[in-house]
């Protein structure tokens, strides 16, 4: 049987699972913002089929689903990226999801790591351009 829901409901029924898995609410609003959109352009890969692979890589710890990256405006077109997590060795998905996120919506950027995590009390940084 197929369901067929409103894009505005479909991202909200994903934020409430997203927030009931662990969540912050920003983080499910994220989630559930690029996953509903995934669903809608015709990428279902990235869409509903990957809420249960989501939600167990929160319940197992594999994942924070409370952290929440800071950007800064360092000057016009010119951010700086700060991304915390229990976790080292993130940086690479980070520095990926930047650069798909910006060809996804056409814009063209430059990201540096410039400091990468080494104790659980830092944080990955990234500087943020905007290309013409």
């Amino acid at each position: 049987m197929t369901v067929r829901l409103p894009f505005d409901d479909l991202v909200a029924l994903l934020a409430a699972i997203f927030r009931n898995g662990g969540c912050s609410a920003v983080v499910a609003d994220i989630l559930a913002q690029n996953m509903a959109a995934a669903e809608r352009d015709g990428a279902r890969s990235h869409g509903v089929f990957r809420v249960a692979g989501y939600l167990g890589s929160l319940a197992s710890g594999w994942v924070d689903g409370k952290v929440e990256p800071i950007v800064e405006d360092v000057a016009p077109g010119h951010y700086r990226l700060h991304y915390g997590s229990q976790r080292a060795g993130l940086a690479p998905m980070v520095l990926g999801l930047v650069r798909g996120l910006a060809q996804r919506f056409g814009q063209r950027v430059e990201v540096t790591l410039i400091h990468a995590k080494t104790r659980i009390d830092e944080e990955d940084v990234f500087d943020l351009r905007e290309l013409p």
